[in-house]
């Protein structure tokens, strides 16, 4: 059954409006002859409710008896704005960008006298509801969530509160955007994006483990591209095709479904190594990677080889299990193109985080003389994951604790509840609150801000990608590292950073594995408890 969500506050009303706070008072969703306790909306007067939280679903407006016979409607419509911010909620069609993109949010519907109806499936936090033809005589008022809410296996609990909001945020964000497929957006962008989704999924294996939408958005877009083509006509997401299946493996342990992808994989691999030897110019070949470096051909062709560089190594390291002595080669063969490049050091931080992750350029480099100065500029919410891990990489814990601290909890800091599909940390400057009306002379972060094709009120305020400090956390905070396909061994490597503690629990196919790292004087202590099937070694 769907969860039910009363509403937490009236934002504002608008018109004839009487008693609107009786919809935050709980009720049975049953129509009925009593008038007690109702909200009349007059016709052309709306009520704009707060239900707490970003959610991924719709309401149910229940009509109760308004009263006399003479008052009952034969005609009652009622307009329905549904918004992940105020101000979007207080929008129309075309006004700063707002759209029905995916899921429609903004929609006049026949209202039913002394009934239940109904409607939406989108992502919104905030609904307005509007009398348009004859008045509104609401006896409750609830939103519907259409996702699972089951609870998460995965945790993290540290000395710092700031962090623990943050992991919570960016675990909920993914947690609406995972269902049959996983998707980017809840209000948009409904869509499996391969080279959108690996953020995504190492938090959807923090908090859930190998949930199986992930292989069935795998599948999904390996059955509707053939090898011949570009997985959702880009090269760098086929490449990140390679890199999901290897990462399912490392997590699942199931070989039989690796078998599977192989011949489909080795076809992408050797596409991507004739890319390598033809080695071709921005202007000949599409180095997209991300909208951040898309304007910079020359900085996304480094991220682009970085990212099939990161495909041939995790390729590589599956194909000696295949026993694909052919596919070990091809990858080995890759990588060793892709170093004679000798690429250099984007000045772009998301390119030159990837970049240092896969291994291409060194991690201390780009940390020093990119990814360190003035280290909240020029971030994303997508490829800023891949900032947080180089940064680790070259040793600077400290530095992506204090990122995540400063750019992830600006968002809360301004009302959010789920993580944006992007967001700049000179958005702040002046900015209203997204759970509040504007104030004149405030800027509106929602509606006035953007980018790329994510401008104004088309911005996705839950997008999936977004939740990358979750598996950070929990992978290099509590320092988890799969060491063995099915996380049959691990290893614990714990970086605390100025953290006094941190404990929490990672999800395997044999069962959670709980983990505690605290600080005494100099040193770390850990403890760790595994199931019996799961290895661990702990490097300090």
């Amino acid at each position: 059954m769907n969860q039910a969500l009363m509403p937490t506050r009236i934002v504002t009303t608008c018109g004839n409006v009487l008693f609107p706070e009786n919809l935050l008072v709980p009720k049975p969703q049953q129509a009925g002859f009593t008038d007690i306790g109702h909200t009349r909306i007059g016709q052309g007067g709306f009520v704009l409710l707060d239900f707490g939280r970003e959610m991924r679903g719709g309401i149910v407006l229940t009509t109760c008896y308004p009263g006399s016979d003479d008052l009952i409607q034969s005609k009652l419509r009622a307009r329905l704005v549904f918004g992940e911010s105020v101000m979007e909620a207080l929008s129309s069609i075309g006004y700063k960008n707002a759209t029905n993109d995916h899921a429609i949010r903004d929609t006049v519907i026949d209202v039913p006298n002394m009934g239940n109806i109904r409607f939406g499936n989108t992502g919104f936090r905030f609904v307005k509801i509007e009398a348009i033809e004859g008045d509104l005589v609401l006896k409750a008022v609830r939103a519907e969530s259409d996702i699972d809410e089951r609870p998460y296996i995965g945790s993290f609990t540290c000395s710092d509160e700031r962090l623990n909001d943050i992991w919570r945020t960016g675990a909920y964000t993914v947690a609406l955007n995972t269902g049959e497929y996983v998707w980017d957006g809840v209000k948009r962008d409904r869509l499996v994006w391969l080279g959108d989704m690996h953020p995504e999924t190492a938090t959807i294996y923090a908090v859930y483990g190998a949930d199986p939408s992930i292989r069935r958005s795998l599948d999904l877009i390996k059955n509707e591209t053939p090898s011949t083509q570009w997985i959702n006509t880009l090269p760098s997401y086929s490449f990140w095709w390679v890199i999901l299946q290897c990462e399912h493996y490392m997590h699942t342990g199931d070989l039989a479904y690796l078998r599977e992808q192989e011949a489909y994989m080795e076809v992408i691999l050797q596409r991507g190594y004739e890319v390598v030897c033809q080695n071709p110019t921005p202007k000949e070949f599409d180095f997209f990677v991300d909208w951040s470096s898309n304007a910079d051909r020359g900085v996304a062709r480094v991220g682009f080889y970085a990212v099939l560089y990161k495909a041939f190594e995790a390729a590589r390291h599956v194909a000696q299990t295949l026993r694909n002595d052919r596919l070990c080669a091809l990858c080995e063969n890759g990588k060793q193109r892709i170093l004679a490049l000798a690429l250099p050091i984007p000045q772009q931080k998301q390119m030159a985080g990837i970049a240092a992750v896969a291994g291409i350029i060194d991690p201390k480099d780009a940390n020093n003389t990119v990814l360190a100065v003035d280290p909240l500029a020029g971030l994303s919410t997508f490829m800023g994951y891949y900032v947080l891990l180089a940064r680790a990489k070259a040793g600077d814990t400290q530095g992506a604790l204090d990122i995540i601290r400063s750019y992830w909890g600006a968002m809360l800091d301004l009302g959010a509840t789920t993580f944006w599909e992007d967001f700049d940390i000179d958005w702040c400057e002046n900015a209203g609150r997204i759970d509040e009306i504007v104030p004149e002379g405030k800027v509106d972060v929602h509606g006035d801000r953007g980018r790329f094709c994510y401008q104004q009120f088309r911005h996705s305020l839950c997008h999936g990608w977004a939740g990358g400090p979750t598996a950070f956390l929990s992978e290099h905070v509590l320092g988890v590292h799969i060491a063995e396909p099915g996380c049959q061994s691990l290893i614990i490597q714990p970086h605390l950073g100025d953290l006094a503690f941190a404990r929490g629990t990672y999800p395997t196919p044999f069962g959670p594995v709980a983990i505690e790292h605290t600080r005494e004087g100099d040193r770390i202590v850990t403890h760790v408890d595994a199931p019996e099937e799961v290895s661990v070694r702990i490097e300090t």
